[in-house]
């Protein structure tokens, strides 16, 4: 079964300079996503509104700027799945390093048919050495069974702490409304949208310690 993946690629106003960048990561996968979105708000410029689209159009890329306010993450996650074609979006904040192996991966772990979501470790800078050179295992992915009531942290079976970067999940989950991102909060809304995953009925939340990007 082929999985096909979007890269939905979220960024504001003040991150629009990692554009470039983040293209470049994107360009260098081993295995290159169906279609790659970008969500924007916060452009007032119509210069740098220009320029957004002419990049994008040029790499083939789809852009949806919907405001000039800068609008939260949750509404951007959203906007980016619902507007997404393929199977598994595969969100990505545009300041982050993204490897190289990423979309192989993500398209890998998907062909396992009972997993909805996947969350993945991720780099500091500091701890930025032979990124290229990892050797990943698909079958390490442990399921999420649950919660720390009370905050985001979330835990794998063998009872472990989840340290996690920016999620992929079955498009069709937020096409549906069956799981939305919390549009009114500027923080947190990645561990609420796992929690919500995590408690219902007929979704599964899945883990690798696989370190497929560096948060800076």
């Amino acid at each position: 079964m082929n999985i096909s993946v979007t890269f939905c690629v979220t960024c504001c106003d003040k991150d629009v300079h990692y554009l470039d960048q983040c293209i470049k990561y994107i360009k260098s996968q081993t295995v290159k996503p169906e279609e790659v979105v970008v969500i924007c708000s916060g452009l007032a410029d119509t210069n740098a509104i220009d320029q957004l689209f002419n990049k994008c159009k040029k790499n083939n890329y789809i852009v949806y700027n919907y405001s000039k306010k800068r609008l939260l993450p949750g509404w951007a996650r959203n906007t980016g799945g619902h507007i997404s074609t393929s199977d598994v979006v595969c969100f990505c904040d545009v300041d982050d390093a993204i490897h190289p192996q990423k979309c192989e991966y993500v398209k890998k772990v998907f062909k396992y048919s009972k997993v909805s979501a996947l969350i993945h470790n991720y780099h500091t800078p500091e701890s930025f050495e032979g990124w290229e050179e990892l050797n990943f295992v698909y079958e390490s992915i442990e399921r999420v069974e649950r919660i720390d009531v009370g905050c985001t942290n979330i835990r794998t079976k063998k009872d472990e702490d989840v340290a996690h970067g920016p999620i992929s999940c079955r498009t069709n989950m937020l096409i549906n409304k069956e799981i939305t991102y919390d549009e009114t909060i500027s923080l947190g809304e990645d561990g609420i949208f796992c929690q919500d995953i995590v408690r219902h009925p007929e979704h599964r939340l899945y883990y690798t310690p696989q370190k497929l990007m560096v948060y800076l």
